[in-house]
């Protein structure tokens, strides 16, 4: 079991020379989640101001916005995965997601739902849950399994290891300040940085779960 310390180091090593390529598709999936989120905003506000109704289009086309941010979250993750594993990093697999659209959809709303039932008893369950499910893409990319035992795996895989995962994130909170103070430019690279320590992050687990009979279960 590697320090936090070590794990961001080799996140940093998979990263090193290729932060070009690393930045333009960090670019391109925030500009595409940025268009979606919001210019159905800005217009269901245009609307409201040129008082062209109670029924507006730009309400209802909102709930369509899920349907495609949440594939090209999964991409985007397995960019990371796949680049720590010595591929390079490319578009085919940012929008890999919509390529098995109906099981990474319906697993990652299921993911979505429970952390968010979980944080309505209160906000600790919450984020149990959200630890417990950090790892779903990569398992569903990994052992090709959705739904509820895409998640069974993911919990089994986080046993005794919620709190490394929180530190991790923790350790985290002076490059928010700097996205907060670059007005989100530096997102850019801190985005990916976190990305590709998640990924180390969960191969380190991987690791250590193949030192057991079972896999994962351990």
């Amino acid at each position: 079991m590697k320090l936090i310390s070590q794990i961001k180091a080799e996140a940093r090593n998979d990263l090193k020379g290729q932060w070009s390529s690393v930045v333009v598709v960090a670019l391109i999936y925030m500009a595409i989640e940025f268009v979606v989120t919001n210019a159905l905003s800005i217009w269901y506000y245009i609307e409201m101001m040129n008082h062209k109704g109670p029924i507006y289009l730009s309400k209802y086309l909102m709930f369509l916005v899920p349907f495609i941010t949440i594939p090209l979250i999964y991409g985007y993750q397995v960019l990371f995965l796949e680049n720590m594993r010595g591929k390079e990093f490319s578009f085919d697999t940012l929008f890999s997601g919509f390529k098995k659209y109906t099981p990474v959809f319906k697993t990652m709303i299921l993911s979505g739902s429970k952390v968010f039932l979980y944080g309505l008893l209160l906000i600790v369950p919450g984020v149990i849950k959200c630890l417990d499910y950090a790892f779903v893409v990569y398992i569903m990319k990994d052992k090709g399994v959705y739904m509820h035992e895409a998640l069974y795996l993911s919990e089994q895989l986080m046993k005794g290891n919620r709190m490394r995962l929180f530190k991790l994130y923790l350790s985290f909170i002076g490059w928010g300040l700097l996205v907060l103070v670059t007005l989100g430019i530096a997102a850019l690279w801190v985005g990916p940085y976190i990305e590709a320590t998640r990924v180390r992050f969960y191969n380190d687990l991987l690791s250590d779960s193949e030192k057991c009979t079972e896999p994962i279960e351990c």
